[in-house]
């Protein structure tokens, strides 16, 4: 989750919320306060220029002098978040907030660093304080979407999203995973809006235009799928996910060679990405290259010897090759792995039965049939086989 990484000099804290206040200090000489507003100050230029280290050493001087300020904790704490220093960052938050109670960014930053370490109850209830000092502020509001995103409240993330887009109308992040969410949600039409106000914001934003093609794949639009893909992949935001979702897509409109060379693209960009041999060999299948098909099949089960898909496609692979024992065998540790998915069973089925092990495939058949009850096209397909192999 993102934190807000504006340092602050003492008294310049108008510029992100009007309810938070310097906290007034007493009996102060000048020359302490000075002395350490210039540590302080050197400290915030070295971190606006990266120099995380250097800027550390600069806020324990400013601290070493003037223990009581809660803005000097707080930048150091923005400084070792930085670092990947995250329970020593909360620390920092901690002593900010103790002194200054009110000090509603102290409480957003220490959310952001315990929402990088996972811990997102506690993440949420400091957003959510943040957000009851400063009502005003959408970036509280950001992160906390983001957090219940993860978490799967989708409804109460978007919400959020909503507020900050009302406080915020021009907010890329917040429409982008706005749209992500609703995606999720199966909101789609209401997913490519949000992606289209991206792109009227920000039309460079390449990830809007990959989401956007993902929604428009799951509705079908394939040809406009591709052309969002074709974008992004013009702005040399080269992601593998991205060349094989684009396969996937051709592979729909039987583009088939060209499918496979995104997928042979991807597998340049990363050699262990196992979906994409998974998919090239469902597509050389559909070329009738079975023996490639099958070589492909192999190659991501051996990456990933879960990937109970596989060894469902590999079995029909198999079948066409008239290898019933070997399909079989695939489609016994794809319903081993998954006894829910009826194909598997139809799968097994259909190869029992040219095996000549009509009993067993009728057996299979049948077992399909009671977990497809809502798969109309898969319905038709075994009462087709029980017909035709009673």
């Amino acid at each position: 989750m993102g934190i807000h990484g504006t340092y602050y000099d003492f008294g310049n804290m108008e510029s992100h919320s009007k309810s938070q206040l310097a906290v007034p200090r007493v009996n102060i000489p000048r020359v302490q306060e000075r002395d350490a507003k210039f540590y302080n100050s050197k400290g915030v230029q070295k971190a606006e220029q990266r120099e995380y280290e250097s800027a550390i050493a600069d806020f324990d001087m400013a601290i070493s002098i003037l223990p009581g300020e809660a803005l000097i904790y707080y930048n150091r704490g923005l400084a070792k978040f930085e670092l990947g220093q995250y329970e020593s960052a909360i620390a920092d938050f901690d002593m900010a907030i103790s002194i200054q109670p009110d000090l509603a960014i102290a409480y957003h930053n220490r959310g952001s660093v315990k929402s990088e370490l996972g811990k997102f109850d506690d993440a949420l209830t400091d957003y959510s304080k943040a957000i009851e000092i400063d009502p005003d502020d959408p970036d509280p509001y950001n992160n906390r979407a983001n957090v219940k995103a993860e978490l799967g409240q989708l409804e109460d993330a978007i919400a959020d999203y909503d507020k900050v887009i009302s406080l915020q109308p021009d907010s890329v992040p917040a429409y982008n995973n706005r749209g992500i969410s609703r995606a999720a949600l199966g909101q789609l039409e209401d997913a490519i809006a949000d992606y289209d106000k991206v792109i009227s914001l920000q039309p460079d934003f390449a990830p809007a235009y990959n989401n956007r093609a993902n929604v428009k794949a799951e509705l079908g639009q394939l040809e406009d799928a591709i052309a969002d893909y074709n974008r992004v992949l013009g702005m040399n935001y080269e992601l593998p996910e991205i060349y094989c979702n684009r396969g996937n897509a051709k592979a729909e409109l039987d583009q088939l060679e060209d499918a496979i060379a995104d997928y042979d693209k991807v597998i340049s960009l990363q050699p262990d990405f196992a979906p994409a041999y998974n998919d090239r060999g469902i597509a050389k299948g559909a070329l009738g290259q079975l023996e490639e098909a099958i070589a492909d099949f192999d190659t991501a089960l051996n990456m990933q010897p879960n990937f109970v898909g596989v060894y469902n496609n590999r079995g029909i692979a198999k079948s066409q090759l008239e290898r019933y024992d070997e399909a079989i065998a695939d489609f016994d540790i794809a319903i081993r792995v998954n006894p829910q998915n009826p194909s598997f069973y139809y799968n097994r089925g259909l190869a029992n039965n040219l095996l000549g092990q009509s009993e067993e495939g009728k057996k299979d058949f049948r077992t399909a049939l009671d977990l497809a009850k809502h798969n109309k096209d898969l319905l038709s397909k075994i009462k087709n086989a029980l017909d035709k192999f009673k």
